[in-house]
């Protein structure tokens, strides 16, 4: 095949690729695999679909992609053939009447014929099964239970999973569902946005994730497409009592107004979210997903007591996954109980953790985690194939989430850092402060001059919250703040300090995970 060069990329090349790993992925095929069909180097097919040194896929690239898609079941129907098309500037004609009517376009459900077979009635949608889990779920049992009672209440429309990445949205999420298909006469949809970055993607997504089809577009297909699968969803969903489950949407808050949207069109809708931040949607109802309870190191006394904690149970069944021979005994009991503490319960970071036991011994992994030097996090790691990129590490796991803050939240989050054991809003507020204006430190932060400032820190203390990377720290009256795991001598002072605000004022204190805090520190 011929290279062709643009003058100009073509207008959606962005959303074409993104559409295109999007299916390739759920088939579970590597873009190695596509290029291989193309007859390309997987170079040279990367090179064209990010429009580097103005080289583009050409027309019979784009072609011979749908049919590969198309081979592979990554595209099921002729709309969604015919919104990649578009997409790079082609038409359904684009593709002979031959070709439409031999394989793999064949395949292809026609949305000519779903259409003038049944004009009048809405469109049907095929139950999709729920992705089948391929571990148990440890520990979860009360949050299960909690967030049913939740979502079957009729004042709860918009219900938001939110936590830390790692800490077990999606699983817990399938589980909820898979527990609740009974009660939603429609059913019950679970649709994957974790390889979307458009909002404008969302709603062919769901359609595709419906399997419902709408009239091939006329005109300019590429933006009627986007706006009639808005039409077809709300057309759709207005008469159904259906539970739409929408996993990962941290990364496209631009999405929101639309879910909002469809909550307002069909009155028997529910959407379930996952995501590390929450949508801020009037009505949203929200759940912070916590980690796993740990086993505190000082109370580890025999392997029988310890195993009973989710954070240990998990452990030991992952590390027992790759070195069936492991087994906790009274010698290593301490050790396990601290490592799924220091870990603070995440269970990707303790599966990562558990990996490791197949060539390091667990006192080693202990020491590698109690480095403190904000380097500790890097090797944990998975070369799981199965599992988004993102995931494969736990340091790209909290660099996904970092990416997602503005500058200024990212300055925050580095400074709040040197604080162990939490701290206080009045402690955030001069470290923020001082960092925009340099302002002496220890000098009264109630001030006029000042107030514009200290709104502008809470609200993005409030953000850090929000997007599940500070937690609030529930005080009781004459307890201790909180246990300090880690100190040097540049955050001791600071910590000092602020107990000391804290016993003064009683004010409510704030803190990162530990995790978290290493991953900040580097």
């Amino acid at each position: 095949m011929t290279t062709e060069v643009y003058g100009h990329p073509p207008t959606n090349l962005d959303l074409f690729r993104e559409k295109v790993a999007a299916a390739r992925r759920q088939t579970g095929q590597l873009q190695r695999e596509l290029a291989d069909a193309l007859g390309i180097d997987a170079h040279v097919l990367s090179r064209k679909l990010h429009g580097m040194k103005q080289a583009f896929p050409t027309h019979a690239e784009v072609k011979q992609i749908i049919k590969t898609l198309a081979t592979w079941d990554a595209i099921t129907t002729r709309v969604e053939a015919i919104e990649l098309l578009s997409l790079m500037g082609l038409r359904a004609e684009s593709f002979s009447d031959e070709e439409w009517n031999t394989a793999p376009l064949n395949r292809l459900e026609s949305a000519l014929r779903t259409s003038t077979s049944s004009a009048a009635s809405p469109p049907s949608v095929a139950h999709s099964p729920l992705p089948a889990p391929s571990t148990s779920l440890i520990g979860r049992e009360y949050h299960m239970q909690m967030l049913l009672n939740r979502l079957l209440q009729p004042s709860v429309r918009l219900l938001t999973l939110f936590g830390a990445g790692g800490v077990g949205k999606t699983r817990l999420a399938l589980e909820v569902t898979r527990a609740a298909h009974h009660d939603f006469a429609d059913g019950v949809f679970f649709v994957s946005l974790a390889t979307i970055r458009d909002a404008a993607l969302v709603p062919s997504t769901i359609v595709q994730a419906l399997h419902l089809s709408l009239p091939i577009a006329r005109g300019n297909p590429g933006r009627q497409g986007v706006s009639s699968h808005e039409d077809l969803l709300k057309g759709f969903l207005r008469e159904k009592e259906l539970l739409l489950v929408l996993d990962n949407m941290e990364q496209i808050p631009d999405s929101a107004p639309f879910i909002s949207d469809l909550l307002s069109t069909a009155a028997a809708l529910k959407v379930m979210v996952t995501s590390r931040a929450v949508l801020h949607l009037y009505g949203e109802h929200e759940f912070d997903v916590p980690p796993l309870e740990v086993c505190p190191p000082d109370h580890a006394s025999s392997p029988d007591y310890v195993s009973q904690f989710p954070a240990v149970h998990l452990f030991i069944e992952r590390a027992r996954a790759v070195n069936p021979a492991f087994q906790i005994t009274e010698d290593n009991t301490a050790t396990v109980a601290s490592i799924c503490a220091r870990l603070d319960g995440l269970p990707l970071a303790i599966e990562l953790a558990a990996v490791r036991t197949k060539v390091l011994p667990l006192p080693m992994i202990l020491q590698r985690l109690a480095g403190g030097t904000g380097q500790s996090l890097t090797f944990l790691r998975s070369t799981a194939h199965n599992v988004l990129q993102r995931h494969q590490t736990l340091h790209d796991t909290l660099d996904w989430s970092y990416e997602l803050l503005d500058l200024r939240q990212q300055c925050l989050f580095r400074r709040l850092s040197v604080f162990l054991g939490g701290w206080t809003l009045h402690s955030a507020l001069a470290i923020g402060i001082t960092e925009q204006t340099g302002f002496p430190q220890g000098a009264p932060l109630h001030s006029t001059p000042l107030l514009p400032l200290q709104d502008d820190v809470l609200e993005q203390v409030e953000s850090l919250i929000d997007h599940s990377l500070v937690k609030r720290m529930s005080l009781v009256e004459g307890s201790p703040a909180a246990p300090i795991r880690l100190a040097n001598d540049a955050a001791a002072s600071s910590f000092a300090q602020a107990k000391r605000e804290e016993q003064e004022n009683r004010e409510p204190r704030f803190h990162f995970l530990e995790t978290i805090r290493e991953y900040a520190l580097g």
